[in-house]
């Protein structure tokens, strides 16, 4: 425990780094195959659980954009998979490219009822471009191969999402998403919900007080 930062009494933090990218792709030159390597992660990332586990409610992975062989063992291992997808022709085609890779490459039939799809940066009001691709995302949600689940809410473009970014220190909740704090909570109950673990009366409070 003694690389996790506490943030505040009820968030803490594992802190990556960029290097990462560069550690990953260390790793075939000292192994003899990317299944191997794929293996060494997974393995690591099992034993790391026990852990952990047992001292919070939620962990979250956030990993970079792309299917890199620690995207791939964070999959295999999550209870719940959030995908953001923003309504643009290139990010709905790299969602199709996801699932082919996930369910025919490597063999992860049920990936997809653990995949949950949230849309960000919906335009407003919406563009004729945006409404194809949002018909086109939930079209695919459909399919036998690949049945992932849509977020009922969703982010539209706004500054308050860029800004908090930016802050290099903690703000209270109403202060940080300003005008984005309804869809921020809404997404948050759903994921709650998603999880079977409906975010309670108290949690509420903590996230508006």
């Amino acid at each position: 425990m003694s690389l996790v930062e506490q943030i505040d009494e009820r968030l803490h933090l594992l802190s990556g780094r960029l290097s990462l990218v560069l550690f990953e792709r260390e790793l075939p030159t000292q192994n003899t195959a990317i299944f191997t390597v794929a293996n060494h992660i997974g393995t690591w990332l099992r034993d790391f659980w026990p852990n952990f586990a047992g001292y919070f409610d939620l962990i979250i992975i956030d990993t970079p954009p792309g299917l890199s062989i620690l995207a791939e063992c964070a999959i295999r291992e999550a209870d719940l998979i959030v995908v953001p997808q923003a309504p643009d022709r290139l990010s709905t085609q790299g969602l199709e490219v996801y699932a082919k890779y996930l369910t025919r490459h490597l063999g992860l039939k049920d990936i997809g009822q653990k995949t949950a799809v949230f849309i960000n940066m919906q335009p407003s009001p919406l563009t004729k471009v945006a409404q194809r691709n949002l018909k086109r995302i939930s079209e695919m949600a459909g399919n036998a191969e690949f049945p992932y689940r849509v977020f009922d809410a969703r982010y539209p473009i706004r500054n308050a999402f860029r800004d908090a970014m930016g802050r290099d220190r903690p703000a209270p909740f109403e202060n940080l998403w300003t005008d984005a704090t309804d869809h921020v909570l809404a997404a948050t109950r759903e994921l709650w919900t998603m999880l079977n673990r409906p975010l309670s009366n108290d949690a509420h409070d903590a996230l508006t007080g």
